[in-house]
């Protein structure tokens, strides 16, 4: 698709924050980013920059959620599933050995990823 849109300023395109960038790249690096979720993987890489965060993400067969941010009884992150998590409560386990259980609502598409969502924890 970027081979459309060569003269396409970066400000105008769909590119994930740097933050969720440098974590996915640190997964990446440590073979713990799920294959299924390559589909978001190259602007994440366009998108990386400084340091990874402490806490790079939860992960699971169905749904990552990439550099999380626990605040009481949700999450804030950067979501990418498919569509089986859609209305469902997962429990997805950090690279750390942390866990939580979280419910994905229902969403469009077979594959998405949604930046700054802030999820339900269960």
């Amino acid at each position: 698709m970027d081979d459309f849109f060569l003269y396409q300023p970066r400000e105008e395109r769909n590119i994930p924050t740097a933050v969720y960038g440098a974590a996915a790249l640190e997964l990446i690096k440590r073979k713990q980013y799920p294959p299924w979720a390559l589909f978001v993987f190259k602007d994440l890489k366009e998108a990386a920059s400084g340091e990874p965060p402490a806490l790079l993400g939860f992960i699971g067969e169905k749904a990552l959620l990439i550099a999380p941010i626990l605040k009481g009884n949700s999450v804030r992150c950067m979501l990418i599933c498919n569509e089986q998590a859609y209305g469902q409560e997962l429990l997805l386990t950090s690279p750390c050995g942390q866990s939580i259980k979280v419910y994905i609502p229902v969403l469009t598409g077979r594959y998405t990823a949604v930046e700054n969502i802030e999820l339900e924890i269960r």
